[in-house]
């Protein structure tokens, strides 16, 4: 076979691309679909547990404080993980063409990264609001928010942040090169990788930085690990918590290529925040390994090609 057929043949084994979207999103959504009827099954299956077995303790290891949480946070948690579905819904329908195609459904503007900044503090502020005001906690001590000195959180940080960003490195290339590739062909970069690299303007570039490095990581951790993680564990297991959270927290990132090493982020995340009880660790954390990439993709453009 001459090179330009070789050539042509691999052209055409390649999905095109509104395809290949429309096959990412639809895995998004089998996916959160699957999670979602785990987690009714689990619910189910841990109250029947607690019904046989009432002097067991269900949900109460480590150190992540589930007590304070009830069944009125259950609809709460249940309208986020709707929320969450229906996202995945809207870019499944966008990527089949239903929203105008995909590679406009797909693009990263600057009115993106405005209006997701806006979109985190309006959910951190609607939480705080909900826990704090309207149930009355104590968020200082719900989040184990002082438990442990400043300088013990930047330690266990920064250390911890270490092994964990070698483990989703190994995730990742595992992940892309024998898992994907086969299925997806030649993996494209996030959008918000692209327009990261390409975009030099100092304002957009300031945006994104601090979106990606201070708000996003005190609002996932505060939203998935604080509230969504103990809140499902109060009703099921530890174990089972850890993993539907982390599973959930990598499927709205809505990005397949990257959906194995964020649910292994994310129980990195999860297990620092059960060995310390405090809510910093895991979001001092997040801050780092997003500062990591964010100076690789503004050191090293060509990456994100």
């Amino acid at each position: 076979m001459s090179g330009v057929e070789s050539g042509s043949e691999d052209i055409e084994m390649q999905p095109p691309i509104p395809l290949l979207a429309d096959l990412e999103s639809g895995i998004l959504l089998d996916v959160v679909s699957i999670a979602l009827i785990a987690l009714v099954l689990s619910i189910a299956v841990h109250i029947v547990l607690r019904r046989r077995n009432p002097h067991r303790v269900y949900g109460m290891h480590g150190n992540v404080w589930t007590q304070p949480f009830g069944l009125v946070d259950l609809p709460v948690v249940s309208i986020l993980l709707i929320f969450f579905y229906f996202m995945i819904r809207w870019s499944h329908a966008a990527a089949g063409g239903e929203q105008g195609g995909a590679e406009e459904a797909m693009e990263f503007s600057t009115l993106d990264a405005l209006f997701s900044v806006v979109l985190y503090v309006f959910l951190l502020g609607a939480l705080f609001f909900f826990l704090g005001f309207l149930r009355l906690n104590d968020l200082s001590e719900l989040f184990g928010l002082t438990r442990l000195r400043v300088s013990r959180v930047i330690v266990y940080s920064v250390v911890g942040m270490i092994p964990v960003y070698l483990l989703v490195a190994l995730v990742m290339y595992v992940y892309q090169n024998y898992f994907l590739k086969d299925a997806l062909g030649e993996l494209e970069p996030q959008e918000l990788v692209k327009f990261f690299a390409e975009n030099t303007d100092t304002g957009i570039r300031l945006l994104l930085v601090i979106s990606t490095c201070v708000v996003a990581p005190v609002v996932e951790e505060f939203l998935f690990r604080g509230y969504i993680y103990p809140v499902i564990k109060r009703f099921s297991d530890h174990f089972f918590a850890a993993v539907f959270t982390s599973l959930i927290f990598a499927v709205v990132h809505m990005n397949v290529p990257t959906l194995a090493p964020l649910w292994a982020l994310a129980m990195c995340f999860t297990l620092a925040y059960e060995l310390t009880g405090c809510l910093w660790v895991p979001i001092g954390m997040h801050a780092i390994f997003n500062a990591i990439n964010v100076s690789l993709i503004l050191s090293a453009p060509h990456l994100a090609d």
